[in-house]
């Protein structure tokens, strides 16, 4: 039931006027913000080798991506009246999947990128490739401005399904090149 509405308003209201799009420049914006992420992940691709450094400019990528993809759905979410509260839900968790690359960047950075394996850095780059697979979902359903799609997105919990996955193959990836730091600036091997 809409905020205020008396009560079989909503009823006599087309479900376009729940939907509405308040300003076109914010299309605009979000257009640009589509093509910034298409062109970063673009690089992204064309650089990665599967070796630590170009892992490094992967994440770099991935996370202004997710930077970018948050900002358009949180843009999207104040721009379309009655939006759904998964878009709100996708945006956050983007945002929180991307603390977690940040940390697994600060890790390679500082240390670990000695430490990571040729199978662990195939792992690395699976878990970013499926993450652009995700992102481009959300892109898709960002720049697909129809009624049919905003009514997908009360369905997007897959999307959180998918993200939350991420989140925790990033963190474990993360852990273990932690425990590799750790266990050689203790002395223990490695």
């Amino acid at each position: 039931m809409a905020q205020g509405a008396p009560q079989g308003e909503l009823n006599r209201r087309p479900l376009a006027a729940y939907f509405t799009i308040r300003t076109v420049s914010r299309q605009e914006q979000d257009r640009v913000s589509i093509a910034t992420v298409s062109f970063t992940v673009l690089c992204v691709a064309i650089l990665a080798v599967m070796d630590p450094l170009s892992i490094i400019v992967s994440i770099v990528g991935i996370v202004e991506a997710g930077t970018t993809v948050a900002s358009s759905l949180y843009t999207l979410v104040q721009t379309v009246r009655h939006a759904p509260k998964e878009m709100k839900a996708v945006a956050k968790e983007m945002q929180n999947l991307n603390l977690v690359l940040e940390h697994l960047l600060d890790i390679l950075s500082n240390g670990g990128e000695n430490l990571a394996t040729s199978r662990y850095t195939r792992g690395v780059e699976s878990a970013v490739k499926n993450i652009k697979k995700t992102q481009d979902k959300i892109l898709g359903m960002i720049r697909d401005r129809s009624i049919v799609n905003r009514l997908r997105w009360q369905r997007a919990k897959t999307l959180l399904v998918d993200i939350e996955a991420h989140k925790n193959t990033i963190s474990m990836q993360a852990t273990i090149l932690t425990l590799a730091v750790v266990t050689k600036n203790k002395g223990y091997g490695c």
